[in-house]
């Protein structure tokens, strides 16, 4: 369980789950078509914002993506663009974006927990 947890402290896994959870909610809850769309996550603050663009707009879509891309970090946030006709598609292409990682995450929060509970790391 302690290398579990350096693991974790040390590449934010649970944390990077917790984000790419919500944006298969927010995905799920707009109703996007034929387009491009920048899935923007910010790992740090747990936001995953989707811009959507016309097939018209694929030059400022284009440009968008280029301007966010310099924006990435290492272990900060990282920015898709795709194109696809429906959200459920490119919940499809991009299914590591969109998984039900709930209880998976409530297995690692509980282990986190009990390394805590039985001082196997600092508090």
């Amino acid at each position: 369980m302690k290398l579990l947890y350096a693991i974790n402290v040390e590449h934010n896994h649970s944390d990077t789950l917790k984000v790419l959870n919500v944006s298969g909610i927010q995905a799920k809850k707009e109703n996007f078509k034929n387009g491009y769309y920048i899935l923007n996550i910010n790992f740090e603050s747990k936001i995953v914002k989707i811009s959507a663009y016309s097939k018209e707009k694929e030059n400022e879509a284009s440009m968008a993506y280029s301007e966010l891309e310099k924006g990435v970090t290492d272990k900060c946030n990282a920015v898709v663009l795709v194109s696809v006709p429906k959200m459920k598609e490119l919940q499809d292409a991009y299914p590591s974006y969109f998984l039900n990682t709930s209880e998976f995450l409530l297995a690692i929060d509980t282990m986190m927990e009990n390394c805590k509970k039985m001082k196997l790391i600092p508090s």
